[in-house]
């Protein structure tokens, strides 16, 4: 599996206040994204975040010192883009938590699986036909004993169609049809 540089941004993002996350907008000054690119680059090198193989080139990426290089082909345009892109993941991923009932990201840590499983969620790697990590997580974030799989899907503007229905949660799709409410509270039983 590949990694990406938003996938590195979701993961340091993910740990951001509320506020600051949903202050990443498009059209939002350069100055503004490069702070929070250094707050993504500080939680990035913290304990909470398990990037693997991986760590040196999302370190890399997000170095605000280095903003203006270009490192393993990404530009700043390209950086400070994965900001404001993992910012709107982070947000995503934490309202959907809220929704299944789990608020904050205190004793979280997430896992960048991009390069490879780290040990303590290798167990969740799926593998089928001897394609590895099909239809797999690009971030897992283990809080407790909750092993959120996160997929991370880009979408060209706001009012374009949501990802297809794979990518969404078995309840969530279990209570989308009115019928199948009976369905889903016996799975969560």
């Amino acid at each position: 599996m590949a990694y990406e540089i938003s996938e590195g941004a979701a993961a340091g993002a993910f740990f951001l206040d509320p506020t600051t996350l949903g202050s990443m907008k498009v059209g939002i000054e350069k100055k503004k994204i490069i702070d929070v690119m250094t707050q993504i680059h500080k939680n990035l090198k913290s304990s909470k975040v398990e990037m693997g193989a991986s760590a040196s080139r999302y370190l890399a990426w997000f170095n605000p010192e280095k903003v203006d290089e270009t490192e393993f082909k990404m530009n700043m345009d390209a950086k400070l883009t994965a900001v404001v892109h993992g910012c709107s993941a982070a947000l995503g991923i934490r309202k959907f938590m809220k929704e299944e009932g789990d608020e904050g990201v205190q004793g979280a840590k997430v896992y960048v699986t991009g390069a490879a499983w780290h040990a303590d969620i290798s167990f969740l790697q799926m593998t089928v036909n001897k394609w590895k990590d099909y239809n797999s997580s690009d971030l897992v974030v283990v809080k407790g004993k909750c092993y959120y799989g996160i997929s991370l899907k880009k979408k060209e503007k706001e009012t374009s169609a949501n990802p297809t229905m794979i990518n969404k949660s078995f309840v969530k799709l279990l209570e989308s049809e009115p019928n199948m409410k009976k369905f889903a509270d016996i799975f969560w039983d």
